[in-house]
């Protein structure tokens, strides 16, 4: 296993547990054994995916192929956890079609797709570690209002 791979499901897991401590404080329905559940499956999602994303740079070893595989694994995570998430909704009937389920699991891997190709998509910060976290700062702000605005305005 990567540590790409490591560090992605502890972000995963961080992340799905951000979520589910939100979702719990405005929608009481929500339990605290099922924010540790989007916690997991978050960590799970990102797992599988960023597991695909490393088995593309081990078959070529470019660093193009390097930040392809961690876009498609971030991607991949995203659409996991976003379908794991809006299952879950579903469930406590705060979405009530399969249109609006649709719509946050699409919402939370564009939101992925879009904050990992800022930090691997662009060779801009490479030798600038300073960069590199402002990178990581950025790209946290767009998953976060891009997937969760979707979620939040699909529950409305």
């Amino acid at each position: 296993m990567s540590e790409f791979t490591r560090y992605g499901t502890t972000i995963g897991c961080i992340g799905g547990l951000t979520i589910g401590v939100v979702l719990m404080w405005t929608k009481t329905a929500i339990k605290p054994s099922d924010v540790a559940l989007l916690g997991f499956l978050w960590g799970v999602s990102f797992f599988s995916g960023l597991t695909i994303g490393w088995e593309m740079f081990i078959l070529d070893s470019s660093s193009q192929i390097f930040s392809q595989g961690m876009i498609v694994g971030m991607s991949i995570g995203g659409f996991l956890g976003g379908l794991f998430t809006a299952l879950l909704l579903q469930h406590y009937r705060l979405l009530n079609n399969w249109l609006n389920i649709l719509l946050v699991t699409i919402g939370w891997l564009v939101a992925l797709f879009s904050g990992s190709f800022f930090i691997f998509g662009f060779n801009l910060f490479v030798g600038i570690p300073i960069g590199f976290v402002f990178a990581l700062i950025i790209s946290g702000i767009i998953i976060g209002t891009v997937g969760s605005s979707i979620m939040f305005w699909q529950m409305r």
